[in-house]
């Protein structure tokens, strides 16, 4: 369900996401390959007012592989994404690799292309017991400044 309010003026509606994620290869060298798509925002809503309100319908597809390093007891995992705005035709494509330690110690690089104030993004995450915290640096290109995102999850 979709609601959207501006003043007194609503709109409402229901959308879908449909999604896959595969891994084509239950054996050999290609067993850790992980692929999947999605399809975002498939569906409606009412007016706004007057206004013709068009939900952003989005696919996003995307494959990672994990490197397992045995003499670090830990791995390098490589993504490669990218997302497709349908009504805009507009395209990013995002390539990003962690690097852990142990499982515990995680060290991360990004890159997204097509946006004009961002591409690079660094960062990196711990867990402790059943907690983990991630932090993510993203300089931005225009007088935006820089982001700094701070997560911390619970793991169950």
């Amino acid at each position: 369900y979709v609601y959207e309010k501006i003043h007194v003026d609503e709109a409402s509606g229901y959308a879908f996401d449909f999604g896959l994620a595969v891994r084509p290869f239950s054996s050999g060298s290609l067993a850790p390959l992980r692929t999947g798509f999605t399809l975002a925002n498939v569906g409606s809503m009412t007016a706004l007012r007057t206004v013709e309100t068009t939900l952003p319908m989005l696919l996003r597809y995307g494959a990672g592989y994990r490197f397992a390093i045995e003499s670090v007891k830990g791995g390098l995992t490589v993504e490669a994404a990218g997302l497709t705005l349908l009504e805009e035709s507009a395209t990013h494509l995002n390539i990003g690799a962690e690097f852990d330690y142990l499982g515990i110690v995680f060290l991360r690089a990004g890159f997204q292309s097509g946006y004009e104030t961002k591409d690079l993004s660094f960062g990196g995450g711990a867990v402790y017991g059943g907690l983990r915290f991630d932090y993510a640096f993203t300089p931005f290109n225009d007088i935006l400044g820089n982001a700094h995102t701070i997560a911390l999850s619970v793991l169950l």
